[in-house]
């Protein structure tokens, strides 16, 4: 059975807005919280290249309703061709946490 509630993984880059994306996110409702992480650096391979950037670590925690109405939102905001988009089920947790994030995502 899926879990009602999801971790989304996205990245941006070191010098995007991510408090304006995660704001956006938070503020229509389709993720209850979004953490940005520290920058860090990035290296993977792209269009048959070695690259190397700056980026920041997303953590959008929302409901599993929600995951459709998100990506797509994700997809729309983000400045990559192909963003990161990698979704976490949640097993369990603190159930005060998990109905607050419920209510929240409303």
């Amino acid at each position: 059975m899926p879990s009602d509630y999801v971790i989304v993984l996205t990245t941006l880059p070191a010098d995007a807005d991510c408090a304006a994306f995660a704001g956006t996110i938070v503020g229509e409702h389709l993720a209850a919280c979004v953490n940005i992480l520290p920058e860090m650096q990035s290296v993977y391979w792209w269009k048959d290249k070695l690259e190397r950037e700056r980026e920041r670590q997303i953590v959008i925690k929302t409901t599993a309703i929600r995951l459709d109405q998100l990506q797509a939102r994700i997809c729309e905001l983000h400045p990559y061709e192909v963003p990161e988009l990698l979704v976490l089920r949640v097993d369990g947790g603190d159930e005060a946490y998990l109905n607050w994030l419920s209510q929240a995502t409303r």
